[in-house]
């Protein structure tokens, strides 16, 4: 299994280009959540733990994403944001 596979437990890098610590390598993994699409690896970045979708680790499905030329947002996605914000106190 490779360094940066999602399920190695150990390090991982995040290639998603839009997650703040993109590009950052041999992150380490301390746990994993969940399976398939929905998994999710607790991931020591700095001094604090984060949960970060496993498939931001993955390079093959990440190097061909961008936002486009005419980034949109569906109204709904922007309502449960909006939603998120509030409970957050924001």
């Amino acid at each position: 299994m490779s360094q940066n596979d999602a399920r190695y437990p150990g390090k991982v890098a995040i290639y998603y280009p839009l997650h703040p610590s993109y590009g950052q390598r041999d992150l380490q993994v301390s746990r994993r959540f969940g399976c398939g699409r929905v998994a999710q690896l607790e991931v020591q970045i700095g001094a604090r733990c984060q949960l970060v979708p496993a498939w931001m680790t993955d390079p093959e499905r990440c190097q061909h994403m961008s936002l486009g030329t005419e980034p949109r947002c569906s109204l709904p996605a922007l309502w449960e944001l909006l939603a998120l914000l509030r409970v957050c106190g924001l």
